[in-house]
């Protein structure tokens, strides 16, 4: 804090400053203005001011403010991408065709998502008809039977600050299609909680029961993937001759 020498300080003053200290440390303390999306939704911050000065004499004296207490709010981001390497693969009239994304809480609370597909994206050569959306158990690999079929308003999922859920989109390719066609799916996750516009506030509706803020992705993510058709077909032909000396 400045400090003034030689010079005496008022009580007038010195409440002035201890109250100037203390809006700039509940400024530093305001997620909307400071605090990262690490800063988990629900914590309490305690914010004391203090001033200090030196009315003469050499000696410096200290005054503390009353302490404020404030809740960090909900920030409510999230991010779906498209994991495969490349094209998945297919062939038309194939069922049980599996894409792969990552959904990724990147809000600072305890969010539920509902999960979604749209296979009419455009921009691709045929709509893949989509049979369901499965949930991966944490292996990372689609096990049919095993990973859990997503029921919207069922078993939405819920994450954690930072966790990353990984979504298998199965669907079943079309027949009739040419070699490399491309079909595309776009998965899309929303924040059970809100969305819209970065900044829009929902009350008492965050986390520890603060309020819920929409962040930069506007409360929900999406991606798209792509499979491939290789329609290539392949024609065996089978012959016998005879080899043995004796006709056997």
């Amino acid at each position: 804090m400045p400090k003034a020498i030689d010079k005496v300080i008022t009580p007038h003053q010195m409440v002035s400053a201890i109250a100037m200290a203390a809006v700039a440390v509940l400024g530093l303390a305001n997620p909307s203005i400071a605090l990262a999306a690490g800063t988990r939704a629900g914590t309490m911050i305690n914010n004391t001011a203090t001033a200090s000065f030196d009315p003469g004499g050499g000696t410096t004296v200290s005054v503390d403010s009353n302490t404020h207490t404030m809740q960090v709010d909900e920030l409510i981001d999230t991010t779906v991408a498209w994991g495969d390497p490349s094209d998945v693969v297919t062939t038309p009239g194939s069922t049980s065709q599996v894409l792969t994304y990552s959904v990724t809480n990147t809000g600072n609370g305890v969010e539920t998502f509902t999960l979604g597909t749209v296979s009419t994206i455009g921009g691709d050569n045929y709509d893949p008809t989509v049979t369901s959306i499965v949930i991966d158990d944490g292996d990372g690999v689609y096990e049919p039977g095993i990973d859990t079929v997503y029921v919207p308003g069922s078993n939405d999922p819920v994450l954690n600050p930072d966790q990353v859920l990984t979504v298998f989109v199965i669907s079943t390719t079309p027949t009739g299609l040419a070699d490399g066609n491309r079909g595309g799916v776009l998965l899309t996750a929303t924040s059970n909680t809100g969305t819209g516009a970065p900044g829009t506030s929902f009350a008492g509706a965050g986390e520890g029961g603060g309020d819920a803020v929409v962040g930069s992705t506007g409360g929900d993510g999406s991606d798209d993937g792509y499979y491939q058709v290789s329609a290539a077909t392949v024609a065996l032909v089978k012959s016998a001759v005879v080899v043995d000396p004796f006709g056997g």
